[in-house]
């Protein structure tokens, strides 16, 4: 069984890795890439033609590889390579199937001003050692669902939902539900997983319990979801827009409070893939001793880094390398670090959970002791007091830059007018080791500029909204030199000019090459709406 899900990138035009001023490589255009015949001919392709090697069956690996290519403006396929592997045989097999897409079904390229023009695109395939049918497909009306391939996908862009949402249905969950008296009187509280899926039609199949607590409780779990299926009902997953089978689990909590009074906690989807470290960590104790310290695996309040968990995340992105001893042959994957917040908020204790390779984890600890020597943590707390607790940080070691091998890197020069009005010419770097990014990350950067953003009242007037795309320059101290429309992208009522001025306001982190911070060239969009 395999799947497929075009990956766009909608807040970026162009390829800043790949684009030249001469032949622009785009990530977003007015019409996307498509397969000729559609999404449907492209699964019908790779369906026949997959073959699952030998080897990697044996040793039951399945998941999912992400490719990178480009559809020229001529509908070529090129350069097709892995940004996230799976198995090397699998790997292959991935770049072959998008390759042979070139010719069966083909693509019609995209277009961008009424131009035709080269695109990038991510394309994940799966991989799964079973293909599932729907048993359940109701031939009768002599009709057959555009994927007709009955693809079941536990990994989707948009999780199946209610039809009333989650709020209006963990309601009725709690109204309806009846905690069995046999379990409350033997004190049994905790979490039921149901697993099912949900058809692209929107139907309910396959509900099992993968997890229970006790018969009755289970037997209640499995009678309020098939309630809610016949009350409410279901809108089915999508990818990319279409509606696909889904395989989901749904957590129901039973619990009470000190009165023995049930108490109903609402939930969402998860993807099956996710739920062994759920239950793993159910399973674990409030607390444990090391080395003469309680630490809490599941304190009330968890402990928090100064400027919160995304600029943790951030700082791996920035700083993560490839050890010098590994550039040219390191393995990819995830592992965890796991640390220690003591009750004074003082970090301690690193250590690698399930390492890749003993350079890579060492280069993840040196970083973790880096930002936890640069930021404080705010500890734990259970019952209002500060306690010890663990901390476990994920690290992806999977780049796009040849596995860290430094690419020879071209620049262009740039003439432009500073602040001051003053011509000044800058040297341009088309690829850089590490892009220029707000700091704060992106999130907060858009924060920053609709909070300093006014509006324009010709724009209101006229009822203007949209997005618009500025071209800014960065120096080698994260400042805005430069900032102006891109004229093919105005929305005009004096909106581009205000997106300008705001994005001139904003800092960065500059971009760095070959150990020395650079400038950088980049293109971003601001959206315009009008409130209702």
């Amino acid at each position: 069984m395999w799947g497929s899900g075009l990956s766009q990138q909608p807040s970026a035009s162009f390829d800043f890795e790949n684009a030249t001023e001469e032949t622009p490589l785009y990530t977003v255009v007015e019409k996307m890439p498509e397969p000729e015949g559609g999404l449907t001919a492209l699964y019908e392709v790779i369906s026949k033609n997959m073959q699952y090697p030998a080897e990697v069956r044996k040793r039951g690996i399945q998941g999912k590889v992400f490719v990178r290519f480009v559809v020229t403006a001529q509908g070529k396929v090129e350069s097709v390579e892995v940004i996230k592997g799976l198995d090397p045989a699998l790997d292959k097999e991935a770049v072959r199937m998008i390759k042979l897409s070139e010719e069966q079904p083909g693509w019609v390229p995209g277009q961008e001003q009424g131009e035709r023009v080269d695109v990038q695109l991510v394309q994940p395939v799966w991989f799964k050692l079973e293909a599932e049918k729907d048993e359940h497909q109701d031939s009768s009306d002599g009709q057959q669902h555009a994927n007709h391939l009955n693809v079941i996908y536990n990994k989707v862009e948009e999780m199946p939902k209610p039809k009333t949402h989650w709020d209006p249905f963990n309601s009725y969950l709690k109204e309806n539900v009846r905690y069995p008296q046999k379990a409350l009187a033997a004190n049994i509280q905790g979490t039921v997983y149901l697993q099912y899926i949900i058809d692209k039609e929107g139907a309910l199949k396959d509900l099992i319990v993968i997890k229970g607590l006790h018969p009755d409780i289970d037997e209640e779990a499995l009678r309020l979801l098939r309630l809610a299926d016949s009350t409410i009902g279901w809108l089915p997953a999508k990818i990319e827009g279409e509606a696909v089978n889904a395989r989901v689990v749904l957590p129901i909590h039973f619990t009470y409070d000190k009165k023995k009074v049930p108490v109903f906690v609402g939930a969402t989807h998860i993807s099956p893939d996710d739920v062994s470290r759920l239950i793993e960590f159910e399973e674990l104790p409030v607390k444990e001793e090391v080395d003469g310290v309680l630490v809490y695996h599941k304190p009330e309040a968890s402990p928090w880094p100064e400027g919160g968990v995304w600029e943790l995340e951030q700082f791996f992105k920035r700083y993560l390398e490839y050890p010098k001893e590994v550039q040219h042959d390191a393995p990819k994957g995830d592992f965890i670090i796991r640390f220690i917040i003591s009750a004074e908020g003082i970090p301690y204790g690193e250590k690698i959970l399930n390492g890749v390779h003993p350079a890579m984890d060492a280069e993840a600890l040196r970083l973790i002791r880096e930002f936890n020597l640069e930021r404080k943590w705010t500890p734990a707390t259970y019952k209002n007091k500060k306690v010890a607790a663990f901390v476990e940080v994920p690290v992806n070691y999977d780049f796009e830059d040849d596995r860290g091998v430094i690419k020879k890197t071209e620049s262009y020069t740039f003439t432009y007018k500073n602040r001051k009005g003053k011509e000044e010419v800058a040297d341009i770097y088309e690829d850089v080791e590490v892009e220029a990014i707000p700091r704060g990350g992106m999130k907060v950067f858009y924060e920053k500029m609709y909070r300093e953003i006014q509006y324009p009242i010709m724009a209101i007037k006229q009822n203007i909204q949209g997005t618009t795309y500025i071209k800014l320059l960065i120096d080698e101290q994260g400042d805005v030199v430069f900032a102006q429309p891109v004229e093919d992208k105005r929305i005009g009522g004096g909106l581009d000019e205000e997106a300008a001025r705001v994005v001139l306001l904003s800092k960065w982190e500059p971009a760095r090459h070959q150990g020395q911070y650079v400038k950088q060239m980049r293109i971003i969009p601001i959206n315009f709406r009008l409130q209702p």
